[in-house]
């Protein structure tokens, strides 16, 4: 019997057998229910994981989620697992639960913290997961209370430059640990809707939060964020990224390779910034940094999600397009499509446009 065969079958038993002897409690059933809402539109092509229509549902909690909780003598694990009484409890803990989470019930805690905070999310691996599941959190908390306690991390998560420059950002002070600790009063922050899918609500809290003034952007404007060079922190997704830097530097569009860059090197380019084109990927948050009013994602055969249509539509960018970069892409085909849309006003009320061919 094979790993995965016993995740899908023996697993669920050994979760259910915890629940009812009061050793894991996870969000119940209702509190997990979700349904579709509004759909988000977007021009281009129709991924082939993305349905048959030209938007994507976003989607919400049938039980809203409050933001802001509040927990007593919570034992924290150097995993971001919460305890309280001898049982793992979801609602406190920082990522999914698994199989090792149970097993590992910590012993005596380390110290015990008077006060702090914590973050409830689903997916801590990279820096899109990091924007979308805890700064998003951390902004509205911050924008409602002003201050807040001290933020206690996984040491190995505090360690991300990106985590540290953007708590700095934010004015938050934060603890590393590396075993666990008892929080005797715990602020919990947690994450309020399924996946990625970014609201105005959050994008206007994490402007505000960021004190971030976008500056306007040159009319006619256009980058592109490449990935050349990048390796990233989740799957490793194949772009022909010299393909598409070689179109679009004859589409008269500006390069960006997101390798390195710095949040200063970011900010300099809100200028240049007036239609983005961009490969799937994380760097795409830095549009909350500049007044773009046009998007092309583009993104491989393999893989593409609806997490960027959401917060650029979040953040009032309507004029979406979403373009695959498969084998059969040329050079020339990729420069015209470009030159073609940039012609183009912006449409600031886009309905879907079908790419012909």
């Amino acid at each position: 019997m094979g790993f995965s065969h016993f995740k899908r079958t023996i697993a669920p038993v050994v979760y259910t057998i915890a629940e009812q002897i009061g050793y894991y409690r996870n969000w119940s059933r209702d509190e997990r229910r979700f349904s579709r809402r509004e759909a988000v539109n977007f021009s281009g092509e129709i991924p082939p994981m993305a349905g048959t229509e030209f938007n994507q549902y976003r989607l919400k909690y049938d039980i809203p989620r409050n933001v802001i909780g509040s927990a007593s003598n919570v034992i924290y694990t150097a995993k971001g697992m919460g305890w309280v009484n001898g049982r793992l409890e979801r609602r406190l803990s920082f990522q999914e639960v698994n199989l090792k989470h149970l097993l590992d019930k910590p012993s005596r805690p380390a110290r015990r913290l008077e006060r702090g905070t914590i973050l409830q999310a689903q997916t801590p691996k990279t820096f899109g997961d990091w924007m979308s599941e805890h700064v998003s959190s951390l902004a509205i908390a911050l924008n409602r209370l002003g201050t807040l306690d001290p933020l206690i991390l996984p040491s190995h998560w505090l360690a991300k430059p990106y985590v540290k420059r953007d708590l700095a950002r934010l004015g938050i002070e934060a603890i590393a640990i590396d075993e666990p600790v008892e929080i005797a009063q715990a602020t919990v922050l947690s994450k309020t809707r399924p996946g990625h899918y970014w609201t105005a609500a959050e994008t206007d809290n994490l402007r505000k939060a960021l004190k971030v003034a976008p500056k306007p952007a040159r009319p006619g404007s256009a980058i592109y964020l490449s990935r050349l060079g990048e390796k990233g922190e989740g799957p490793q997704r194949q772009m022909n990224n010299m393909l598409i830097e070689a179109a679009m530097t004859a589409a008269g569009v500006s390069i960006i390779r997101t390798a390195g860059r710095s949040l200063e090197e970011y900010l300099a380019a809100a200028g240049n910034a007036e239609t983005v084109f961009a490969d799937h990927g994380s760097a795409m948050y830095n549009l909350v940094y500049w007044q773009t009013k046009r998007v092309v994602e583009l993104h491989s055969p393999d893989y593409w999600d609806g997490s960027f249509l959401m917060f650029a539509d979040g953040l009032g960018i309507h004029d979406y397009h979403v373009w695959m970069v498969g084998e059969t892409m040329t050079v020339d085909a990729l420069r015209d499509r470009a030159v073609y849309l940039l012609e183009k006003p912006i449409d600031h009320n886009q309905a879907p446009i079908m790419l012909a061919g």
